[in-house]
This record gives C-alpha cells, sequence and structure tokens, in this order.
C-alpha cells in the first residue's frame, strides 16, 4: 500500500475514466512496482527503481537542501523496501523520467484526473492520447496500472473543482519531512506520557489500546510481521540491500572505540557465562574435534602445521628457564611412571632379555628366528600393502623436511660415487640401463622425445669446436678399430648396398638420379671434362682388370 498526500499535482475532472487495469501486489512497494511494470513488464525490479528515485532525489536537492534532504530520507526510511511512496517520489519519478505521471483518484464524490508535470509547466489539459505512465489511485492507499481509458458520456463534469496551489518539490521535501517529525512525537508521547505533544488519532489510539489489552492480538500481530519480513527476505535484491545497510551501519558504529570495548565485554562474559555449562562445553568440543579432524585430513595442513610446530617449539627451547621446567617435567612424569607396578614389570623385562641378548648363541638363533618369522609374516599380501603404504607416508612425511632431504641426497650421492667405483656394479649398471633404454624405445612416442631431446642435446655440444674435433678423431679411431674385423667390412659393405638400393628405388632416389643424368650430360659438354673422365676410366679398368677374379 501507498499512502499519497495531494498537493501539488494539477487537477482536472475530464469525460474518461480507466476501462483496463492491471492489479498490482499490495505489499508496501505498489507504486514502484507499477513503474517495474510499465517499465519493464514485470514487477520484480521495483527494489532497484526505489534505489534509483532515492538516488536521483540525493543528486537533485544536494547542493541546496542537503540537510533537508538527508533528513527526509533518514526519517522517512524511503530507500528501505516496504515504505510507502509519497508525492516527493512520485514528483522525482516523473522528472527523472521526462513523462508526466497521471493518477487516478478519489476527491470528494467525484473522480478526478491529477497531473504530475515532468517539465514544470501547468495548465495543460489532459489528453488520453498523451504518452504518459497511468495510475489509479485505489480506496486512496494502493495503486494499480491503467492500461486503456475510455471516454464517459454519462459521467458528470465538474469544471468548479478547485486546483490546488502549486508547490516546489523542496517545499514537498520540508513538508513531508514535518509530517513525519510530527509523527516520531506522537510515538515519544506513547513512551514518555507527555501530553503537552500533539495527541494521536483517534484510530492510533484505539489499536495501541487493543494491542495493550488483547494478548492473542499482539500475538497474531507479531506472527504477521514475521511472515511478512520473511517473505520479503525471499527476495535476493532485498536481501543484498538490507545486508549492504547492516554492514555500513554496523562498520559505522564500530568505529566508536568506546562502542568496541563493550561489545568485547559483553562478548567476553557471554562466552563465560554459555562455557559454565558443562553439555555446551562437550558440544563445543566435539564440534572443534570434528572441525580439526576435517582440516588434518589435507596433507598440505598436516605438514604445514607440523613444520610451524617445530619451529614454534625450537624457538620456545632456546629459552633456558623453558627448558629447566621441561626438564623437571619430565622428571615428574618419570617418577610417577615408574612407581606403577606395570612399569617395574617392564623394566625387568628389559633387564632379563638385555642379560640374553649378552648370550653369542641366543644371538644367532634369534638372528635366524627373526628373518623368517618375518618372511613368514611378509608372504600375507594384506601384511605387505600395509607395511608397504606406511613406509610410503612415513617417508612422505620424512621428506617433508628440507633439511632432511637435503642430508638424502648429500648421503645418496656419496653412496653412489662409493659403489660405482667397482667394474663389476659399472657393468651391470650398464646392462640395466641398456635394456631399460632399449625397452622404452618400442614406445613410439618416447622414440621420437627421445630423439628430438638427443638431437638438440648434441647440437649444444657439437657447438663447441673442440668437442666437434674429439668426436671425429674417436669416430675415425673407432670405425678404424673396427674395419680391421673382416666380418665387420662384410656386414657394413652388405648394409650400405642394401641402403643404396633401397635409396635409388624411392621416388627421392629416381628424382636424385635424373639430377645427376642431368648435371652429368651438361658436364659431358665441356672437353676437357670428358678427356679427364675417359683417362680415369681407363686406369679403373687397368686395375681391374688385373684382378683374376675381376677376369
Amino acid at each position: 500500500m501507498c499512502a499519497i498526500t495531494i498537493s501539488n499535482p494539477q487537477i482536472r475532472s475530464i469525460s474518461a475514466k480507466p476501462s483496463v487495469v492491471k492489479n498490482i501486489k499490495g505489499d508496501g512497494n505498489c507504486f514502484f512496482r507499477c513503474l517495474s511494470y510499465l517499465i519493464t513488464n514485470t514487477e520484480e525490479n521495483h527494489l532497484a527503481l526505489r534505489h534509483l528515485i532515492v538516488q536521483s532525489i540525493h543528486q537533485r536537492h544536494l547542493r541546496s537542501h542537503s540537510l533537508t534532504v538527508q533528513q527526509y530520507i533518514q526519517v522517512s526510511k524511503m530507500d528501505f523496501p516496504d515504505v510507502w511512496s509519497t508525492e516527493v517520489e512520485i514528483m522525482t519519478t516523473a522528472s527523472l523520467l521526462q513523462t508526466d505521471i497521471y493518477t487516478y483518484a478519489l476527491h470528494g464524490n467525484l473522480w478526478k484526473w491529477l497531473r504530475y508535470p515532468a517539465s514544470g509547466t501547468l495548465g495543460q489539459p489532459v489528453d488520453k492520447t498523451e504518452r504518459a505512465l497511468y495510475l489509479v489511485n485505489t480506496s486512496s492507499v494502493h495503486y494499480d496500472v491503467v492500461l486503456d481509458i475510455t471516454e464517459d458520456t454519462s459521467s458528470s463534469i465538474d469544471n468548479t473543482y478547485p486546483v490546488p496551489t502549486c508547490k516546489t518539490s523542496e517545499q514537498l521535501i520540508k513538508e513531508e519531512l514535518h509530517r513525519q517529525n510530527l509523527w516520531q512525537k506522537q510515538k515519544l508521547e506513547q513512551k514518555t506520557g507527555n501530553t503537552s505533544l500533539p495527541t494521536t488519532s483517534s484510530s492510533t489510539m484505539r489499536m495501541r489500546k487493543l494491542r495493550a489489552q488483547n494478548k492473542d492480538y499482539r500475538e497474531k500481530e507479531k506472527f504477521k510481521a514475521c511472515q511478512h519480513q520473511r517473505q520479503k527476505r525471499s527476495d535476493k535484491t532485498f536481501r543484498n540491500i538490507e545486508q549492504k545497510t547492516n554492514m555500513e551501519r554496523m562498520k559505522k558504529i564500530r568505529s566508536n572505540v568506546e562502542y568496541n570495548r563493550k561489545e568485547r565485554k559483553t562478548n567476553l562474559m557471554r562466552i563465560k557465562t554459555t562455557r559454565s555449562s558443562e553439555q555446551y562445553r562437550q558440544t563445543e568440543n566435539q564440534a572443534n574435534c570434528n572441525r580439526m579432524k576435517t582440516i588434518r585430513s589435507a596433507e598440505e595442513y598436516r605438514r604445514k602445521e607440523s613444520q610451524a610446530n617445530l619451529n614454534r617449539m625450537k624457538t620456545i627451547r632456546s629459552y633456558e628457564e623453558y627448558k629447566k621446567k621441561e626438564s623437571q617435567a619430565n622428571l615428574s612424569r618419570m617418577k610417577t611412571i615408574r612407581s606403577y607396578e606395570e612399569y617395574k614389570e617392564s623394566q625387568a623385562n628389559l633387564s632379563r632379555m638385555k642379560t640374553i641378548r649378552s648370550n653369542e648363541e641366543y644371538k644367532k638363533k634369534e638372528g635366524q628366528a627373526n628373518p623368517n618369522r618375518m618372511k613368514t609374516i611378509r608372504s600375507h599380501e594384506d601384511y605387505k600393502k600395509k607395511e608397504s603404504q606406511a613406509n610410503l607416508n612415513r617417508i612422505k612425511r620424512i621428506r617433508a623436511n628440507e633439511e632432511y632431504r637435503r642430508k638424502e641426497s648429500q648421503a645418496n650421492l656419496k653412496r653412489m660415487q662409493t659403489i660405482r667405483t667397482k667394474e663389476e656394479y659399472k657393468q651391470r649398471e650398464r646392462a640395466i640401463n641398456h635394456r631399460r633404454i632399449r625397452t622404452l624405445r618400442l614406445s613410439e612416442n618416447f622414440s621420437l622425445s627421445h630423439r628430438r631431446l638427443n638431437k638438440e642435446r648434441m647440437q649444444s655440444l657439437r657447438a663447441n669446436p673442440s668437442y666437434s674435433e674429439q668426436e671425429k678423431q674417436e669416430n675415425l679411431e673407432r670405425i678404424q678399430r673396427l674395419r680391421k674385423d673382416h666380418s665387420f667390412t662384410l656386414r657394413e659393405r652388405q648394409q650400405n648396398l642394401k641402403r643404396i638400393r633401397m635409396l635409388r628405388n624411392s621416388k627421392y632416389g629416381i628424382a636424385y638420379q635424373q639430377r645427376n643424368k642431368m648435371r652429368m650430360q651438361f658436364l659431358r659438354k665441356n672437353i676437357l671434362y670428358t678427356a679427364k673422365e675417359k683417362k680415369k676410366n681407363n686406369k679403373r679398368m687397368q686395375i681391374l682388370r688385373k684382378n683374376v677374379q675381376y677376369v
């Protein structure tokens, strides 16, 4: 519902009335819902339009009437949902949209059209064909949308109806502010009983009396208010506005140091009182345990927590006083433990086992029994899996420490250097590596990537001239050494012949032969080249003919 005080718009009685009316939800936002429906064809954008209109009121009157406008917004709470609109909002809307707004309302015994001009030009007649926003003020407390109007020849036209005195929007704001202040004073009168303040209306007094006497009515009213508030909060836009307003309000309040101190003190007292209950303490403890259990399930968190605890204990134990206290506490704890019969029995068993194990024969028997026992245990698949998982977790936890990783790496390097000095180990390692590389090279993807990496590595190495010379020398020596073996020479010749035949039969080989043929034809046109070629061929044939096998 929207309560409207009519004072500014022009009033004209014309022979037209609404014929098609769109009913709008009456929840205190009806004027803004009407605007939302007329502009966007849905009522759901009413909160956004309310916010826009309140901002426009601020902007239009900020310079000359900032105090008055601020008071009006603060007192009327117009930026909150479900607050009824006034003439101020209607005039601002007309000015903001640059569109006249017409309302069809009851004045006395006659229905009249009320015009809220956008341009401020008064005295213009109402035209049903004019492009404007048309509303109907039903029962003076609710707005609906007028979709169409029709001529009403039977209705009486009262041209003598007086036009109210025109007022500016600033005057409207002041009047509305005055009305709100009076209402605040009336509320104060109810609390203080001060009769010097203006008296409240009879209907208000009747409602107050009814609330004071009838408990059922109070409960029903409270239930309705809660239901209405719940319904409002189901709107996401309203929740966002409410949250933003509350955050700004609390931020402003908490900027006060005194308020912060009092709030902290109150919270401490509340927590102290609450924790005095054994049941609450148990519930809180259980909730904390579950929360920490969930958090500690993450490996990263456990690692960080462990590192933080180590650093914390390292810092604490650097203090001499703490070391003394810890030592004293450990002594007291051990003294208490050693007073138990179970501990004494355990210590006696340890002494007995120490004496027994000093015997060389027993140590040999135990040494033989333990491997057999562990072999039997480890033959079970479940035990092997558990042991493997436990070892992995233990190693992972240990290697999370940077210092341990550094020491382990150093120890591994020393161990490998020592092992690789043995020729037998080197041969075995080389054989294992060859088998591994051979297996990997069977994979096409690995072969391609491996070749690419090798090519890049060799290109970077061969960029060094000294390395290139050394590689050439080593290759020559290796080939010379291999070619001394007759079987290698035959195998090499066979492979070369096969490779040459394959190349010559390929499309690249044929193209190569064609190019050679053209090149030789070009060269043989030269008489000197032809003479040299004949001479070389004669020498070659003479050498070949001396060979009996050739003949």
